[in-house]
């Protein structure tokens, strides 16, 4: 017997991967409080792996399947167009960017779409640190991970380097390129994904580049864009793997959220080769 809907919502989100990302385990939890609804994504085609074999999902539609709609802009006429288009097929279309509240303890963007989710009458009765993202992983990508980690030299230390989301340039990106270089001169290989490094990201995902962490990286040195908000995702504790971040905003540090913090490393300004020596080889 088909299961009957009380509720079809739409969400739909035209940003970049990391925002995206910070929904997933939220988006577990609408799953369990409200078991009979449908949640329907609206969202660029290159950001599907995000959400595929998500058990929150019942259907996603792509934003490049409608010409008239802008594809990728914030906020008010993307909002505006996006509810007109799609109003009479769902009971509720719905935003789901953080910055369309606030928190008022920590500016932290997981936070801001719990809070959103409150504001939108879905109420959530869960902790932060139960929110924090998570990726389903298929067996592709395991292969797809294994033949780039078989592709590596062997012996060495590796090193994952985040250098940039397409949307901002970090400050650290100016000094990120010369402390890869030092780093090349120790015991480490590193993977960086648009600076010159021993091998590329490139060809792989941020869901994948999350699993190449967990299975064989040693550490991970982050700008706060994409790639960041994928390393936290569920699940890890970090037991054994340093991670390096920097930042200009304090949302960006989710320590606070980390079910075992003490080998998360975030600087407000910019990090240097020597906090990076002295991390890595404490």
């Amino acid at each position: 017997m088909m299961p009957v809907y009380n509720m079809r919502i739409l969400f739909y989100i035209g940003a970049n991967n990391g925002d995206l990302i910070n929904f997933t385990g939220i988006l577990n939890f609408l799953k369990v409080f409200y078991p009979t609804y449908q949640f329907d994504f609206l969202i660029p085609r290159a950001q599907a792996y995000i959400l595929n074999y998500h058990p929150g999902v019942n259907k996603i539609l792509f934003l490049e399947d409608f010409p008239s709609l802008p594809n990728h802009v914030l906020m008010e006429y993307f909002d505006s167009s996006i509810k007109k288009a799609f109003l009479s097929s769902y009971d509720r279309v719905l935003g789901i960017w953080g910055c369309l509240t606030k928190s008022p303890d920590t500016n932290d963007f997981v936070d801001m779409m719990l809070n959103l989710m409150w504001e939108y009458e879905f109420k959530l009765p869960v902790k932060r640190q139960d929110v924090n993202g998570v990726f389903y992983y298929t067996t592709n990508d395991y292969v797809h991970v294994d033949n780039f980690y078989n592709s590596l030299p062997k012996g060495k230390r590796i090193l994952i380097v985040e250098d940039a989301a397409k949307s901002w340039i970090p400050p650290q990106l100016e000094s990120l390129q010369r402390i890869i270089n030092e780093l090349q001169k120790y015991n480490y290989v590193v993977c960086a994904t648009h600076l010159i490094g021993d091998a590329s990201l490139q060809g792989l995902n941020l869901k994948q580049i999350k699993l190449f962490f967990e299975r064989y990286a040693y550490a991970f040195l982050g700008v706060s864009s994409g790639i960041s908000c994928a390393i936290w995702t569920e699940p890890t504790l970090f037991l054994d793997k340093k991670v390096i971040i920097s930042g200009i905003n304090k949302g960006w540090n989710v320590s606070h959220s980390m079910k075992n913090p003490q080998n998360y490393h975030f600087f407000f300004d910019q990090y240097s080769l020597n906090d990076v020596l002295r991390i890595l080889e404490n």
